[in-house]
């Protein structure tokens, strides 16, 4: 008799968690919205804000501007964010997180005893921006999902044109999904967008830096993509991570080393810039 108790009583809790399983479910599903973006095309909005992936390549460019404003992306964020990044984000689905500057530094680390004209004061600053997409719950609900992009944009002719460098770095109980991040440099010859060398550094655990060419030319960008996993047990709670850039003055090739949400350049002499952005995990 006791045995058919605590079979039943089993039998009870696993359909009481299939309920519950399928209501989420089903509110999901009810709570999400399709909204018409033009020309036979809609989107899939999520109860919590987030798009559900579409296929960029079948969108015109004012479809995908109403796709990342969908996301929450703002007229600051299209107007400062490159073609490849959109089709990335879009193809990929999620809502953008709202990053708060925590720190910002600028140094240089030029020798004492140079006597080139080419100090920290005759550098042209370049635009950084940050940008960070909550994606999904994934791993059979143990991980929230990022994508994390930093990116820098030089928009007139810089002072010099050596090796520079960029890095990102994460906290130390963040994980990287390896093989699926991107690694971006260009610069820009009247009419197209050309790729420079470059030298990514994927050895650290807690972040990514990459090496590349400077071009002489009045436009170059490139940037950093990595997708990360963050324990769900952190939902709620502020997440961190910590970018770097160093542009070089003098000939060679810098490198980085990289701990959790630490960088630091070396075989760099020049201008460095800095800073680290919080948010809160889950949302």
């Amino acid at each position: 008799m006791l045995k058919k108790k605590i079979v039943l009583l089993i039998v009870v809790v696993l359909l009481a968690n299939l309920f519950v399983f399928a209501t989420v479910n089903a509110t999901t599903e009810l709570d999400s919205v399709k909204i018409d973006i033009g020309a036979g095309q809609r989107i899939i909005k999520l109860a919590d804000g987030r798009i559900k992936p579409i296929n960029p390549q079948v969108l015109s460019q004012e479809q995908r501007a109403i796709v990342l404003k969908e996301m929450g992306f703002n007229e600051l964020d299209l107007k400062e964010m490159p073609d490849d990044i959109a089709i990335s984000i879009i193809k990929n689905g999620g809502k953008k997180v709202e990053l708060n500057l925590l720190d910002f530094h600028v140094s240089s680390n030029l020798p004492e005893n140079d006597s080139s004209d080419v100090g920290i004061y005759n550098v042209t600053t370049p635009i950084f921006t940050q940008w960070s997409v909550y994606i999904d719950i994934v791993n059979n609900g143990t991980s929230y999902y990022y994508d994390f992009y930093s990116k820098y944009e030089w928009t007139n002719y810089t002072n010099t044109y050596y090796k520079d460098i960029t890095a990102m770095a994460w906290e130390n109980d963040y994980t990287v999904h390896a093989g699926v991040g991107g690694y971006v440099a260009k610069y820009y010859l009247v009419p197209n967008w050309y790729d420079v060398w470059k030298y990514v550094d994927l050895s650290s655990v807690y972040g990514t830096s990459m090496t590349f060419d400077m071009k002489y030319a009045q436009k170059q960008y490139g940037y950093i993509r990595e997708r990360i996993f963050i324990p769900i047990s952190r939902g709620g709670s502020q997440g961190v991570f910590a970018w770097r850039y160093g542009h070089s003055a003098l000939p060679g090739t810098p490198s980085a080393s990289i701990g959790p949400l630490s960088i630091s350049f070396s075989g760099l002499s020049g201008t460095e810039w800095s800073g680290r952005y919080g948010f809160t995990i889950g949302q």
